[in-house]
Protein backbone atom coordinates (compact mmCIF):
# COMPACT_ATOMS: atom_id res chain seq x y z
CA UNK A 1 0.00 0.00 0.00
CA UNK A 2 2.60 2.59 0.93
CA UNK A 3 4.44 1.70 -2.53
CA UNK A 4 1.02 2.65 -4.01
CA UNK A 5 0.95 5.78 -2.19
CA UNK A 6 4.18 6.57 -3.36
CA UNK A 7 3.51 6.07 -7.41
CA UNK A 8 0.12 7.88 -7.19
CA UNK A 9 2.04 10.73 -5.77
CA UNK A 10 4.77 10.51 -8.33
CA UNK A 11 1.81 10.21 -10.86
CA UNK A 12 0.15 13.55 -10.15
CA UNK A 13 3.78 15.34 -10.29
CA UNK A 14 4.24 13.87 -13.48
CA UNK A 15 1.14 14.32 -15.01
CA UNK A 16 0.77 17.48 -13.87
CA UNK A 17 4.49 18.49 -15.82
CA UNK A 18 4.02 16.26 -18.73
CA UNK A 19 0.54 15.99 -19.47
CA UNK A 20 0.19 12.87 -20.96
CA UNK A 21 -1.88 10.13 -20.24
CA UNK A 22 -0.54 6.58 -21.59
CA UNK A 23 -2.20 5.25 -24.94
CA UNK A 24 -2.49 1.58 -23.78
CA UNK A 25 -6.12 0.22 -22.71
CA UNK A 26 -6.29 0.09 -19.07
CA UNK A 27 -4.41 0.93 -15.41
CA UNK A 28 -0.32 0.69 -15.69
CA UNK A 29 0.11 -2.56 -14.58
CA UNK A 30 2.84 -2.87 -11.27
CA UNK A 31 4.76 -5.50 -10.24
CA UNK A 32 6.66 -5.02 -7.03
CA UNK A 33 9.04 -8.39 -5.99
CA UNK A 34 10.09 -9.74 -2.87
CA UNK A 35 13.08 -11.43 -4.14
CA UNK A 36 16.29 -9.10 -5.61
CA UNK A 37 16.96 -11.85 -7.77
CA UNK A 38 13.87 -12.54 -9.03
CA UNK A 39 12.99 -9.28 -9.89
CA UNK A 40 16.50 -8.57 -12.02
CA UNK A 41 15.80 -12.15 -13.75
CA UNK A 42 11.98 -11.20 -14.64
CA UNK A 43 13.02 -7.41 -15.26
CA UNK A 44 15.63 -7.68 -17.19
CA UNK A 45 16.93 -5.00 -16.21
CA UNK A 46 20.65 -4.26 -18.09
CA UNK A 47 21.81 -1.60 -15.78
CA UNK A 48 20.99 -3.57 -12.45
CA UNK A 49 18.40 -0.73 -11.89
CA UNK A 50 16.09 -0.99 -8.81
CA UNK A 51 12.89 -0.17 -10.96
CA UNK A 52 12.15 -0.37 -14.90
CA UNK A 53 9.05 0.17 -17.02
CA UNK A 54 8.81 -1.59 -19.80
CA UNK A 55 5.51 -2.88 -22.25
CA UNK A 56 3.08 -1.23 -19.81
CA UNK A 57 4.40 -2.56 -16.53
CA UNK A 58 6.59 -0.97 -13.92
CA UNK A 59 8.59 -3.62 -12.24
CA UNK A 60 9.94 -2.49 -8.90
CA UNK A 61 12.69 -4.53 -6.57
CA UNK A 62 12.08 -4.92 -3.31
CA UNK A 63 10.61 -1.78 -1.11
CA UNK A 64 13.22 -2.70 1.59
CA UNK A 65 16.29 -3.23 -0.94
CA UNK A 66 14.78 0.94 -2.08
CA UNK A 67 15.35 2.23 1.23
CA UNK A 68 18.25 0.64 2.01
CA UNK A 69 19.91 2.18 -0.88
CA UNK A 70 17.65 5.22 0.01
CA UNK A 71 16.79 5.59 -3.44
CA UNK A 72 13.24 4.72 -3.33
CA UNK A 73 11.62 7.92 -4.79
CA UNK A 74 14.22 8.41 -7.38
CA UNK A 75 13.63 5.19 -8.83
CA UNK A 76 9.56 5.77 -8.37
CA UNK A 77 9.92 9.27 -10.32
CA UNK A 78 11.92 7.63 -12.70
CA UNK A 79 9.81 4.61 -13.85
CA UNK A 80 6.46 7.13 -13.15
CA UNK A 81 7.66 9.25 -15.89
CA UNK A 82 8.51 6.72 -18.26
CA UNK A 83 5.13 5.36 -18.03
CA UNK A 84 3.65 8.43 -18.88
CA UNK A 85 6.23 9.20 -21.89
CA UNK A 86 5.32 5.97 -23.43
CA UNK A 87 2.11 7.84 -24.76
CA UNK A 88 4.87 9.87 -26.64
CA UNK A 89 6.62 7.28 -27.47
CA UNK A 90 3.77 6.01 -29.53
CA UNK A 91 3.29 9.45 -31.22
CA UNK A 92 6.78 9.24 -32.56
CA UNK A 93 8.81 10.41 -29.67
CA UNK A 94 12.21 8.28 -30.00
CA UNK A 95 13.13 5.75 -26.94
CA UNK A 96 16.48 7.51 -26.20
CA UNK A 97 14.88 10.93 -25.62
CA UNK A 98 12.44 9.57 -23.25
CA UNK A 99 15.19 7.50 -21.57
CA UNK A 100 17.07 10.66 -21.07
CA UNK A 101 14.08 12.20 -19.94
CA UNK A 102 13.52 9.44 -17.23
CA UNK A 103 17.33 9.85 -15.89
CA UNK A 104 16.57 13.52 -15.47
CA UNK A 105 13.42 12.60 -13.83
CA UNK A 106 14.76 10.04 -11.76
CA UNK A 107 17.16 12.82 -10.57
CA UNK A 108 20.40 10.67 -11.72
CA UNK A 109 21.95 13.09 -14.21
CA UNK A 110 25.21 12.50 -12.24
CA UNK A 111 24.49 8.79 -11.62
CA UNK A 112 26.59 7.11 -14.74
CA UNK A 113 29.59 9.24 -14.49
CA UNK A 114 31.18 11.14 -17.25
CA UNK A 115 31.42 9.72 -21.08
CA UNK A 116 35.31 9.89 -21.75
CA UNK A 117 34.55 10.94 -25.21
CA UNK A 118 30.73 11.71 -27.13
CA UNK A 119 31.56 11.18 -31.21
CA UNK A 120 27.42 11.09 -31.20
CA UNK A 121 26.85 14.94 -32.80
CA UNK A 122 23.59 14.04 -34.57
CA UNK A 123 20.56 13.45 -32.05
CA UNK A 124 19.15 10.16 -34.77
CA UNK A 125 22.61 8.84 -34.01
CA UNK A 126 21.38 8.22 -30.29
CA UNK A 127 18.48 5.71 -31.62
CA UNK A 128 20.18 3.92 -33.72
CA UNK A 129 22.78 3.03 -30.60
CA UNK A 130 19.83 2.46 -28.70
CA UNK A 131 18.79 -0.26 -30.40
CA UNK A 132 22.18 -1.63 -30.52
CA UNK A 133 23.71 -1.86 -27.18
CA UNK A 134 23.45 -5.39 -25.39
CA UNK A 135 25.97 -5.39 -22.57
CA UNK A 136 25.54 -3.40 -19.30
CA UNK A 137 29.12 -1.43 -20.12
CA UNK A 138 27.99 -0.32 -22.80
CA UNK A 139 24.69 0.52 -21.52
CA UNK A 140 26.05 2.43 -18.66
CA UNK A 141 28.41 4.62 -21.06
CA UNK A 142 25.19 5.05 -23.31
CA UNK A 143 23.15 6.31 -20.10
CA UNK A 144 26.26 8.92 -19.10
CA UNK A 145 25.86 10.45 -23.12
CA UNK A 146 22.07 10.37 -22.46
CA UNK A 147 22.58 12.26 -19.35
CA UNK A 148 24.63 14.56 -21.03
CA UNK A 149 22.32 15.22 -24.04
CA UNK A 150 19.04 15.71 -21.55
CA UNK A 151 20.71 18.42 -19.79
CA UNK A 152 22.21 20.22 -22.83
CA UNK A 153 18.15 20.52 -23.60
CA UNK A 154 17.09 21.94 -20.14
CA UNK A 155 20.52 24.67 -19.73
CA UNK A 156 19.87 25.83 -23.08
CA UNK A 157 15.92 25.45 -23.34
CA UNK A 158 14.76 25.65 -19.63
CA UNK A 159 12.52 22.71 -17.88
CA UNK A 160 9.35 23.90 -19.14
CA UNK A 161 10.04 23.76 -22.61
CA UNK A 162 11.73 20.29 -22.11
CA UNK A 163 8.56 19.58 -20.38
CA UNK A 164 6.14 20.49 -23.12
CA UNK A 165 9.05 18.60 -25.53
CA UNK A 166 7.06 15.33 -24.95
CA UNK A 167 3.25 16.05 -25.85
CA UNK A 168 3.75 18.36 -29.15
CA UNK A 169 4.68 14.89 -30.71
CA UNK A 170 1.71 13.91 -32.25
CA UNK A 171 2.44 11.13 -34.84
CA UNK A 172 2.30 13.25 -38.13
CA UNK A 173 5.42 16.05 -36.92
CA UNK A 174 8.39 14.69 -37.69
CA UNK A 175 11.14 14.68 -34.69
CA UNK A 176 13.10 17.85 -36.23
CA UNK A 177 9.92 19.63 -36.59
CA UNK A 178 8.96 18.93 -33.02
CA UNK A 179 12.04 20.35 -31.87
CA UNK A 180 11.95 23.23 -34.20
CA UNK A 181 8.43 23.89 -32.91
CA UNK A 182 9.21 23.76 -29.43
CA UNK A 183 12.45 25.24 -29.20
CA UNK A 184 11.82 27.94 -31.52
CA UNK A 185 14.90 27.05 -33.35
CA UNK A 186 15.92 25.81 -36.89
CA UNK A 187 16.96 21.67 -36.25
CA UNK A 188 20.17 22.07 -37.56
CA UNK A 189 21.28 25.41 -35.17
CA UNK A 190 19.77 23.60 -32.01
CA UNK A 191 22.02 20.00 -32.79
CA UNK A 192 25.08 23.02 -33.99
CA UNK A 193 24.65 23.96 -30.64
CA UNK A 194 24.92 20.55 -29.39
CA UNK A 195 27.66 19.45 -31.31
CA UNK A 196 29.73 22.54 -29.86
CA UNK A 197 28.56 21.93 -26.65
CA UNK A 198 30.38 18.69 -27.12
CA UNK A 199 33.77 19.91 -28.17
CA UNK A 200 34.18 22.54 -25.76
CA UNK A 201 33.79 20.12 -22.91
CA UNK A 202 36.14 17.90 -24.74
CA UNK A 203 38.58 20.80 -24.84
CA UNK A 204 38.23 21.22 -21.09
CA UNK A 205 39.08 17.80 -20.30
Amino acid sequence: KLVMGDLEIQHKIWYKRLGLVPTQAGATEVRVYKNENRYFRESRSLLKEEGCYSNGIINLAPPSLLDKKGNRMNVMSRVVALSLLSAANDNGCPAWLTEAYGIYAGGDLKKYGTPPQIRTTSFRDFQQEFFQVRKEKEMVYFYAKLSDVIKFLIDKYGEKKVDSLFLAFDGIQTFEQVFEGVFSEKYDKIEKSWGEAVRNRKAKQ
